[in-house]
């Protein structure tokens, strides 16, 4: 996860899997399995608590895609994959406590 400033909006990138990209950017799960859909629900959660919106704004291209085990989905139960950087703005509410995997 690295967080940037871009255009005055606070964002930070996550690496995920590439599979996930059609369920972030389409809301679309008819391709997922129940397992996979609970991890992307885990995920959202924490975005959303984390923060404010688990709405990507932007990925990097195909050519940066790659194969590993260490992303940032490893703590949702998601095991080695192809990822890909994705874009989120990060505009967590003001009230929201810090989330961790534990309390997800």
């Amino acid at each position: 996860m690295e967080n940037k400033m871009e255009n005055e909006m606070d964002t930070v990138t996550y690496t995920l899997p590439t599979n996930w990209l059609v369920a972030l950017f389409y809301g679309d799960l008819s391709s997922y399995d129940g397992q996979e859909i609970e991890q992307l629900e885990h995920f959202t959660h924490y975005m959303r608590k984390n923060h404010g919106s688990a709405i990507p704004l932007d990925y990097a291209n195909e050519a940066d895609t790659f194969f590993t085990q260490w992303h940032d989905a490893l703590s949702f139960g998601v095991l080695a994959c192809e990822v890909v950087d994705i874009l989120f703005e990060h505009n967590p509410p003001t009230t929201a406590a810090t989330v961790t995997k534990e309390n997800t």
